[in-house]
């Protein structure tokens, strides 16, 4: 699952729900496919508002088939390992794929017509982002960032509301349609949330909707 929230969550109703109604049908409750992002300064709390996310049951229900998670930050390291992680959580197998772009194009097989909210945490570059935004006409993808421009030149912007950490925050809130049928099919919901590993970290996969989950 994704991390507990921390005693001194500071709650962010108008961001939170704002993002609830980018990634889910308030009507059907079903997932909305899309690219959406919250982008603040540093401190903002863009993690911690992504990780509550994840815990909300509205989500885990909308996402039956799981909920994956990567953290990137400024230096990520090599981003082949990245998108294996979330392969070997989606498929059970590490494939020894030698480049990025062949990692990528399987995890965009892997997520092919699953209902899957993927949460990209802490982007500093648009090409950093990229292999995790290929494939998945049903899959929703949660970016958060501190730079506009990591972000695709077609999301729409929602605008944010003043943070409630006692200080004022230069944050929005980002999306832009993914595109893809949004018809549901009745699954089991698993609940669960995937971690890719941070570095240096083992490899925790398990279980996740069927799967792996890390």
């Amino acid at each position: 699952m994704a991390e507990d929230l921390p005693e001194s969550f500071v709650e962010r109703p108008a961001e939170f729900d704002a993002l609830i109604r980018l990634l889910r049908d308030p009507e059907r409750e079903e997932p909305i496919a899309m690219t959406a992002a919250l982008r603040g300064a540093g401190g903002y709390g863009k993690t911690t508002l992504a990780r509550a996310l994840c815990h909300d049951s509205g989500i885990q229900e909308a996402f039956d088939d799981g909920i994956l998670w990567v953290t990137l930050g400024e230096n990520p390291g090599d981003l082949k390992l990245k998108v294996l992680d979330l392969v070997e959580v989606l498929s059970g197998e590490r494939p020894g794929y030698e480049t990025v772009e062949a990692a990528a194009s399987r995890l965009a097989e892997l997520l092919a017509d699953r209902d899957i909210l993927m949460v990209v945490d802490d982007v500093w570059n648009a090409a950093d982002l990229a292999p995790f935004l290929r494939g998945g006409k049903r899959c929703a993808r949660l970016v958060t960032t501190r730079n506009r421009s990591t972000l695709p030149a077609s999301v729409r912007a929602v605008d944010g509301m003043p943070c409630a950490a006692r200080r004022p925050c230069n944050c929005s809130l980002l999306g832009s349609p993914a595109g893809g049928d949004t018809d549901r099919r009745a699954r089991s919901p698993p609940r669960r949330v995937a971690r890719a590993p941070e570095a240096g970290e083992r490899n925790p996969a398990g279980a996740c909707g069927g799967r792996r989950e890390a």
